[in-house]
């Protein structure tokens, strides 16, 4: 029964950011750039889960273990989260044609 609740929760939240922070991106920034700005969030969220996944490894072999490394994730976590938390949303719309 786990496994049951498990995949269906993983399921129907797998890559539901995408979407999300892409349509976060248009109504901040407005969609007339929207391929160029969610392009880049794109790469950098990649270039960092990879840069991460390398480095992990990186301090597993240095140390033996994974505990520094999931420190420094928690870390890295809530500076993300406080950054988060003092966004202050301002709308920049597209002149009109």
């Amino acid at each position: 029964m786990t496994f049951w609740i498990f995949a269906l929760l993983f399921g129907f939240t797998w890559l539901i950011t995408a979407p999300l922070t892409t349509t976060l991106a248009g109504r901040l920034y407005g969609f007339t750039h929207i391929g160029v700005i969610g392009g880049f969030i794109t790469t950098i969220h990649h270039v960092g889960g990879g840069l991460w996944a390398f480095l992990g490894g990186v301090v597993y072999d240095l140390t033996g273990g994974y505990e520094l490394a999931f420190i420094i994730s928690a870390v890295v976590s809530a500076i993300a989260a406080a950054c988060s938390l003092a966004i202050r949303e301002t709308r920049h719309y597209a002149p009109l044609r």
